[in-house]
């Protein structure tokens, strides 16, 4: 009975280990997300409260700077414009690359499969300046847009598609047409290709064309999908303003603000922080309001 319970306190420590090893692998990543994240924004939303160029003296202002983005007529513009952008991009990701992931599955040959599925991650290997060189030397008015009009002779269509507030908003839209990012097309490639084969037989039997069955079983069985993208597409359009920022850098004038864009100006051009840390607070709130919202309705969805 003593040998036993001696056993016992030995192996003891030992098991305790072996459930807490994992964590503490875990706990590097923990404590650099700590620091580097969590930390940051707390700091962020406790200095969006004072008057701050980012030296040592601040002073308290309590939400001043809450009541002045109020009255931001380029803030307000800026979340205009973002809203814009944020549609156009939830149903660019939702639309052609599940198209084309369709398409693609219905190839039956392999090679072919195959050889689409590289063409259309190959993009991905491009770095992202030099997309969005590329695409400013297309709208450029001597670029490859107008010399395509030129050629077909609609000299009359022919603008500085991002030197013009009619058209500079509508062209940061069209940016990476077709729109087919490679991402998308392999996480909806391989929902598609998680659909047990048995339900496509069954479609088969019962009569159901390839657009029927696209609307009533496929997008129902890949609202995961759905709903990883669309979240992923409204936290990267908040966040995202490096081709605004090459493109136009927010012109003309603010046709194509956006609101990191102006975060950005405030912080590194006018050195007025405090006030980008509440701009940034509220785009966070912003941002996790529209996320909670889309995870609850998609939710919903996918248990009907």
């Amino acid at each position: 009975m003593d040998t036993k319970k001696s056993l016992e306190r030995k192996t003891m420590p030992g098991s305790i280990l072996r459930k807490v090893q994992p964590y503490l692998y875990l706990l590097p990543l923990f404590v650099l997300l700590g620091v580097f994240k969590l930390y940051s924004s707390v700091y962020a939303v406790f200095r969006s409260f004072f008057e701050w160029d980012g030296g040592r003296i601040s002073v308290f202002i309590g939400i001043q700077n809450y009541i002045s983005l109020l009255s931001d007529a380029t803030f307000g513009k800026s979340l205009l414009n973002l809203l814009i952008l944020l549609v156009t991009s939830v149903i660019k990701v939702v639309t052609l690359p599940l198209l084309v992931a369709e398409l693609v599955m219905s190839v039956k040959r392999e090679f072919s499969s195959n050889l689409y599925k590289y063409l259309f991650v190959i993009p991905m290997v491009v770095p992202g300046v030099v997309m969005i060189l590329l695409w400013r030397w297309i709208y450029d008015y001597n670029g490859l847009l107008n010399g395509f009009l030129s050629a077909l002779g609609l000299e009359n269509f022919m603008h500085s598609w991002l030197g013009e507030q009619a058209t500079a908003l509508g062209a940061l839209v069209f940016y990476q047409f077709p729109w087919v990012a490679g991402i998308q097309f392999l996480i909806f490639l391989a929902g598609l290709q998680g659909i047990d084969t048995s339900i496509y037989e069954a479609t088969k039997i019962d009569g159901i064309g390839p657009v029927s069955r696209i609307f009533y079983i496929d997008i129902p069985l890949l609202t995961g999908q759905f709903r990883y993208l669309i979240i992923t597409t409204i936290i990267s359009t908040f966040q995202t303003f490096e081709h605004v920022l090459i493109m136009t850098n927010g012109g003309p004038g603010d046709s194509t603000i956006v609101p990191a864009l102006h975060m950005y100006n405030e912080t590194f051009s006018y050195y007025n922080m405090g006030y980008a840390c509440a701009m940034g607070t509220v785009l966070f709130l912003i941002t996790l309001g529209i996320t909670a919202f889309n995870m609850k309705y998609i939710k919903g969805a996918e248990n009907q």
